[in-house]
């Protein structure tokens, strides 16, 4: 069951100089919506598209328990409790800046290039038994997304997670940052990656970077001391926050938080690590297969140990950890001719590292049988020279893989396709990778991969869903809400 929100009406009414119609005495609030269907909540329709009568009543029927509205008119046709405001997206994000203001969790500001949602639902795992915790679980980071978030704070949390993400504008990333009012900032993997918008590396650091500036004056800021670009980081950092106290993880004796060893088991494709986060030593076990597994746990346990939690009692959460489609998944299917794998990363294309990554996974694979892959355009709209790199680069991790059979979707592909060693491995592109379903299923025999990535733009995840319903195969997994759940 939800908890109670922190949120009141009549805080609700203070934060946007609201006015309550039809307010009953007992109403109370599960959590703050703009654009979810959820049982209990106050909704802001920031949407003007959706703030008609049979947009709203549609919330109703959900069991939204308030609306609020700029419109008086409609409040007599409407059955649940109205705030009436002046600007419904002005009093949206002046809640959130109430419930940040009143509100008394600790917070942790979670951004970086990727892996920012699986840093989050590893900290929401990692925390959930040992304290009141709340985040939005999926993979929300814009700017409404982070004033749900803040907004949708419970009575009684202790902790709160917030996923941020950081684009062109300075100026938009400060104020996300000053929103969110973090204890801590916390930073994933950062590398080259949505350069359409950030132009150049150095822009893209002061970008990520700027959400310091909302940091609060004794909090911290903990960086992953692996990026290739740790130096010039820490530099744009100290710029936008001279004298902030800054904590790394990694692999070097001086972090804060290290890898000491790391063990990768083949058959269960897990891991066994063990660290030392400020001199404490804690060896667990991490079922996700990824190489970044071992370095971003523990900056993530660094994360609990400054929040004031145990993390021997947290490590031991780890083993109950179900990655989200964004990390990639690796799914055994079942079909007659054989059951073969599946490595879904369609909903995690785009940028070098998370090439470099995902190639590294596919090492650690052990393939008896063949690998399939399904490529697609690694960048939509990026600059010319950056297109053609990232595509090249991409080339050269599959001629030193062991890809035997390449298929491709999507713009600028024709500059891998020109880079490989073997073009024999080539057969065939297409502009809808769903066509693709019957000759992939039927190319895959016993002990077969297939590995899909692409640009989230392309919705290989369409694909990926037709191959888990298709007549032929069987599988354990689930589809929720449009997500595979393993």
């Amino acid at each position: 069951m939800k908890n109670e929100a922190f949120l009141t009406p009549e805080k609700v009414a203070k934060y946007t100089d609201g006015t309550w119609f039809n307010l009953n005495d007992d109403l109370k609030f599960t959590g703050v919506s703009y654009a979810q269907y959820i049982k209990g909540n106050i909704y802001f329709p920031i949407n003007k598209d959706k703030r008609d009568l049979l947009n709203i009543q549609k919330y109703i029927d959900s069991g939204i328990s308030a609306v609020v509205l700029d419109n008086k008119e409609l409040i007599d046709k409407i059955s649940v409790p109205v705030l009436l405001v002046k600007n419904i997206a002005k009093a949206f994000s002046n809640t959130a800046k109430g419930v940040r203001k009143e509100g008394n969790a600790k917070t942790v500001l979670i951004t970086g290039t990727e892996g920012k949602t699986g840093t989050k639902l590893q900290l929401h795992q990692l925390l959930k038994n040992q304290t009141k915790l709340h985040t939005v679980l999926n993979s929300q980071n814009n700017l409404n997304s982070v004033y749900r978030t803040i907004a949708d704070l419970g009575k009684d949390d202790k902790v709160e997670l917030a996923e941020v993400g950081c684009g062109a504008a300075t100026g938009l990333n400060r104020q996300r940052g000053e929103i969110v009012n973090p204890d801590i900032c916390f930073y994933t993997q950062i590398g080259l990656a949505h350069m359409d918008f950030h132009k150049t590396l150095e822009q893209l650091l002061v970008n990520k970077a700027s959400v310091l500036k909302g940091l609060k004056d004794d909090g911290i800021c903990i960086v992953n001391s692996t990026i290739e670009c740790f130096d010039l980081f820490i530099e744009k950092i100290n710029l936008e926050r001279p004298g902030v106290t800054i904590l790394t993880y990694g692999l070097r004796d001086e972090d804060t938080a290290k890898v000491l060893s790391k063990t990768f088991n083949l058959e269960t494709k897990s891991w066994k690590i063990k660290a030392d986060i400020e001199g404490e030593i804690v060896e667990y076990e991490h079922p996700l297969f990824h190489q970044f597994i071992p370095i971003m746990s523990a900056g993530v346990l660094l994360v609990v140990k400054r929040l004031g939690f145990d993390i021997q009692k947290a490590s031991k959460e780890f083993v109950n950890f179900t990655a989200y489609e964004t990390m990639g998944q690796l799914l055994e299917i079942k079909k007659e001719s054989g059951n073969f794998f599946f490595y879904n990363q369609s909903r995690r294309g785009g940028g070098i590292n998370s090439i470099v990554s995902s190639f590294k996974d596919l090492e650690n694979f052990d393939v008896k049988g063949k690998v399939v892959a399904l490529f697609g355009s690694m960048s939509i709209k990026e600059d010319e020279k950056n297109t053609y790199e990232l595509h090249k680069d991409t080339a050269e991790l599959i001629n030193k893989s062991n890809i035997s059979k390449l298929y491709t979707t999507g713009p600028h592909m024709d500059i891998v396709i020109d880079n490989l060693s073997d073009k024999s491995i080539f057969i065939k592109h297409t502009e809808k990778a769903e066509e693709l379903l019957d000759e992939l299923l039927s190319n895959l025999k016993e002990d077969d991969l297939l590995f899909i990535k692409g640009h989230a733009s392309l919705n290989l995840t369409k694909l990926a869903k037709m191959i888990l319903n298709h007549e032929s195969i069987s599988h354990d997994y689930k589809i929720r809400k449009g997500l595979i759940s393993i």
